[in-house]
């Protein structure tokens, strides 16, 4: 007789019944530590809610904590609560932001760079810095990257890299 309860015991644990439950029991305490351990909340802004395309290519937070994004048609900046677009001069894509040491958030477009300027009267508005160069040096493409070196801004493209300072 205990022999034969002792073997019905192994046979019930060795059942796939019983690793299936087992794994299920397990499975509900790993997913509850796990579900203690996600981020807050996360939502989603279409691009009808920004009036913009879907496709961003980049984006900076300011020091007055708003948010600044590289689309397809321009800039687009967030404050918490609404959205502005600020184009370019040429209307093109925006591929590069950066915050500048100056406070500036400077722009990289396709054939232009500059950056968005805060005029209490008149919103935010883009500066271009590159509608300063002669025209045999406007077609350059795309500006994929923004470095800042002492006084010195580099803006760079495929076609070369073009520095700009103030100062100068």
């Amino acid at each position: 007789m205990i022999r034969g309860y002792k073997f019905f015991l192994f046979q019930f644990f060795t059942t796939g019944i019983t690793y299936y439950l087992c794994f299920t029991i397990v499975l509900i305490i790993v997913s509850w530590n796990a579900k203690a351990q996600t981020p807050g909340y996360i939502k989603n802004y279409p691009p009808n809610i920004y009036k913009a395309s879907p496709a961003v290519y980049n984006l900076v937070k300011d020091d007055l904590g708003l948010i600044y994004f590289g689309t397809n048609k321009g800039v687009v900046i967030y404050d918490g609560v609404r959205w502005e677009m600020v184009n370019v001069s040429n209307y093109s894509d925006v591929k590069c932001l950066e915050l500048g040491p100056d406070g500036k958030v400077y722009v990289g477009a396709n054939s232009n760079f500059g950056y968005i300027q805060n005029d209490p009267k008149k919103g935010f508005q883009y500066i271009s810095l590159s509608d300063s160069l002669p025209p045999y040096e406007t077609n350059f493409n795309d500006v994929w990257q923004i470095v800042f070196l002492n006084d010195d801004i580099y803006f760079q493209t495929y076609s070369g890299i073009f520095k700009w300072n103030e100062k100068e």
